[in-house]
């Protein structure tokens, strides 16, 4: 394997890795929310009912990330290409920026996010599958 091959290879792994980081980060506040509502799935859905400020903007940056995949797939050549990293960049973009505001407003929680074992199982399939 060439040098500029291995590179690229480490810069894509890296990546990868990076997008799954901002997405595991971006989860913790709704995993918050989760443990807060004693994962009871009705009394969560409500919530997510009642504060739909807090999950539009990871869900926009989704949407807006998926369309821009799927709009570089009908541009042929660079342009295609282009649209296609973009989506990707600015999806991991604004997840790590969601992520690194969770971090923040949960150092001022009332009952901070206790990392119990529960919560690791569930970090960690959203990490997989951020991937």
């Amino acid at each position: 394997m060439e040098t500029n091959e291995l590179l690229i290879q480490i810069a894509f792994w890296a990546y990868v890795l990076l997008d799954g980081v901002a997405v595991t980060l971006a989860a913790i506040p709704f995993l918050h929310m989760l443990q807060l509502e004693s994962y009871q799935g009705p009394m969560y859905l409500k919530w997510v009912r009642k504060h739909l400020g807090q999950w539009s903007g990871p869900f926009l940056a989704g949407v807006a990330g998926f369309l821009l995949r799927i709009a570089g797939q009908f541009f042929p050549g660079g342009f295609g290409t282009l649209l296609w990293r973009g989506g990707d960049v600015i999806f991991t973009g604004m997840m790590l920026a969601f992520g690194i505001m969770a971090l923040k407003n949960q150092k001022k929680a009332k009952k901070p996010l206790r990392y119990t074992a529960r919560v690791k199982r569930l970090l960690v399939p959203v990490f997989l599958l951020a991937l």
